[in-house]
């Protein structure tokens, strides 16, 4: 209590050394989210059971998920945010019972399906003869959680029919359906898999989504797994790695990756993978124009950076290498002269056709010495940047 109350997040004035003064600043709920951690992540943390079911993986996960539902359901005007935050700390809860309690624990589980195409939760029930979410519902019963925690627990992969006893829940269970969803396609996953995440549709039914600001979500969470990450003095697995293998685990499981290495449109896995090799723009870039071309058959791909000071565009990447010794390379225009079909077109974030059909094309056309090209934006914080040549 001491160590959290003292921490830059709240930030006191002087140092707290009384609990109980401690506890009159945190507040009852914050108190609780803090006695809650610390429980799971003493169960979790210091009682490591097998490799395969890695206990800090699973820990980030049940964090990453229960403060994500919190701040959705706080977006949302939910009743009570904070009880979303342990029905998400709890909802993979039956995973970590398998594990330490089942005579056939979830590291043989992991082994034994590492390579299944059906997702866990199905391929769970074959192997045990029940899934984690059935064997939560067990302890949350025994336990006698509040029913929306249980609900969540029990249903957060397959929302309940209209005659379930949980049915009243739905509201709460999609929350933290979606947050677990979000957490997956992060590649924060609460065990290793090459399962693709799904989310029900119903969720997107029972959740206004357009009140939800994704980023700003995002921000807010990671601000809080940084805080929780100090406090527990851990280190959690790197998110970009992460990120880089939920793309390429799913694709590489796919059942047609061992009769082709591409995907429908003639996609090759390794350029889907290519964004999460580097964070250097000046390796990115040319690398993602190359699988482009690879991939589509362009002739050329020039990046046209807006310049908002000079109001032109200009050329900052270009491929193949051989254009680095032709004019395009240092290819500049004028936004205002540009077409106004074009002008509104990027106005609107749309890609555009630039063709001999409207004269006011020459401009464009002249320069690049083509008959024909297609132009796409590039947004960045829903704010235009560059457009795609």
């Amino acid at each position: 209590m001491l160590s959290n109350v003292n921490s830059v997040t709240f930030s006191p004035y002087q140092k707290i050394k009384s609990i109980k003064q401690a506890i009159k600043i945190l507040g009852d709920q914050v108190v609780k989210q803090i006695t809650l951690n610390q429980l799971l992540y003493n169960k979790l943390i210091y009682h490591k059971a097998n490799f395969e079911f890695e206990q800090l993986s699973f820990w980030q996960h049940c964090l990453f998920v229960a403060a994500l539902a919190r701040t959705i359901a706080s977006n949302l005007d939910h009743a009570d945010p904070d009880l979303m935050y342990s029905a998400g700390l709890l909802h993979d809860i039956g995973k970590i019972i398998l594990e330490t309690h089942a005579k056939v624990n979830y590291s043989a589980f992991i082994r034994k399906s590492m390579n299944a195409i059906e997702p866990s939760y199905k391929e769970e029930h074959a192997f045990f003869g029940i899934t984690h979410a059935e064997i939560g519902l067990i302890f949350c019963k025994h336990w006698l959680l509040p029913k929306p925690i249980t609900a969540s627990v029990y249903c957060h992969h397959v929302l309940p029919d209209d005659d379930s006893q949980y049915a009243d829940c739905k509201y709460d269970i999609a929350i933290v359906s979606l947050a677990n969803y979000i957490a997956s396609l992060h590649g924060i996953g609460s065990s290793i898999n090459n399962h693709r995440p799904i989310l029900q549709p119903e969720v997107l039914e029972l959740l206004n989504i357009e009140k939800l600001n994704i980023k700003q979500l995002l921000n807010t969470v990671d601000t809080e797994m940084q805080d929780t990450c100090a406090f527990f003095d851990i280190k959690f697995p790197n998110l970009y790695k992460l990120r880089a293998s939920l793309v390429e685990s799913p694709i590489l499981s796919s059942p047609n990756y061992e009769r082709r290495n591409s995907l429908p449109g003639n996609l090759s896995i390794s350029s889907l993978t290519i964004p999460h090799k580097s964070l250097n723009p000046d390796e990115i870039v040319p690398d993602t124009l190359a699988a482009i071309q690879h991939n589509f058959h362009f002739e050329r791909l020039i990046i046209l950076n807006i310049n908002p000071k000079l109001r032109n565009l200009e050329t900052s990447y270009s491929w193949p290498e051989s254009l680095k010794d032709s004019n395009l390379e240092h290819f500049n225009i004028k936004i205002d002269v540009l077409p106004s079909p074009l002008l509104n077109n990027l106005r609107e974030r749309k890609a555009s056709i630039i063709n001999s059909r409207n004269k006011e094309n020459k401009i464009l056309l002249g320069p690049f010495k083509i008959e024909e090209f297609l132009l796409f934006p590039i947004v960045s914080n829903d704010r235009l940047v560059a457009l795609l040549y």
